[in-house]
């Protein structure tokens, strides 16, 4: 699962996540409800991760009309118009592009064999890999992985704080938005001085969305196809995926179907076997005559 790191337009920063990518790992089905009458028991003294579910929900419907009145036909074009060796080198780029902020956070959670790793693959990347255009380092086993300063706040202890999200975005909490703006400041590109340096970041930004939208584009349509209720599995989702992600482990979820591109062919009718033929029946013996 590969996060967003930011969405920066001039020095505006959006914290945030797409939703659907997020859903890689996502699980089809809601969790069950209660029995009628009875609220459903919490822990003793668990916090409470959505207190803002009224806002929260009011806030999903509309990022989910806007998705598919907007985002989706968007996001069909690009694959109409972009073969997917083109699609995979918009995804290299700015999964480069994201690694300096990687490095920054393997060290500060004090892990000096994934910040090599990491800086290895931006060099790599950047020089060998034709500014991130070919994954050079992943060829030759060393992938990427996600790191930002939301992780390294609940590295050290913080908790995530209430359940947010955000139309467009996606899931968050108060402790990964605060991470995102960090991680936002931190980025080299934020600071950088050249021509056309604010149409570089928005560039960067809209081909960031868009790739990830379009990477999580049949686990999305899979969610609100099969879950009684999109909006909490997707929380539940986020939720469980992002602390097994800072705890260094997989989500113990399963994942989403995989919706094919087009709807599958009929298989043919099974060929009907003809039906045996009766036994011969007994001759029978001519009478004889007396």
């Amino acid at each position: 699962m590969r996060q967003v790191r930011k969405l920066a337009i001039g020095r505006i920063a959006l914290p945030g996540v797409v939703a659907a990518a997020l859903l890689l790992a996502g699980c089809a089905t809601a969790p069950a409800a209660p029995p009628p009458g009875r609220a459903a028991a919490a822990p003793p003294h668990a916090p409470r991760r959505d207190p803002l579910e009224g806002l929260n929900r009011g806030l999903f419907a509309i990022g989910d009309a806007i998705d598919r009145g907007l985002i989706h036909p968007i996001v069909a074009g690009y694959r109409r118009i972009a073969p997917r060796p083109v699609r995979q080198a918009v995804h290299n780029v700015v999964q480069n592009l994201d690694e300096p902020v990687v490095f920054a956070n393997d060290l500060l959670q004090a892990h000096p064999k994934a910040a090599a790793r990491t800086a290895v693959r931006f060099v790599a990347n950047s020089t060998v890999g034709v500014a991130g255009i070919f994954d050079a380092a992943a060829g030759a086993g060393l992938p990427h992985h996600d790191n930002g300063f939301g992780a390294t706040l609940g590295h050290y202890g913080v908790g995530p704080g209430p359940y947010l999200y955000v139309p467009l975005l996606g899931p968050t909490t108060l402790r990964d938005a605060l991470g995102e703006g960090v991680d936002f400041v931190t980025d080299p590109l934020t600071w950088a001085r050249f021509g056309n340096a604010q149409t570089v970041g928005i560039a960067r930004t809209s081909l960031d969305l868009l790739d990830q939208r379009e990477q999580a584009d049949a686990q999305l349509r899979a969610l609100k196809a099969t879950a009684a209720d999109p909006y909490a599995t997707l929380r539940s989702v986020y939720l469980q995926s992002r602390e097994a992600e800072i705890r260094g482990a997989d989500a113990p979820l399963e994942s989403l179907p995989e919706l094919p591109e087009s709807p599958p062919a009929a298989a043919p009718p099974a060929p009907v076997e003809p039906a045996p033929a009766p036994p011969p029946e007994a001759a029978t013996p001519p009478p004889s005559r007396p």
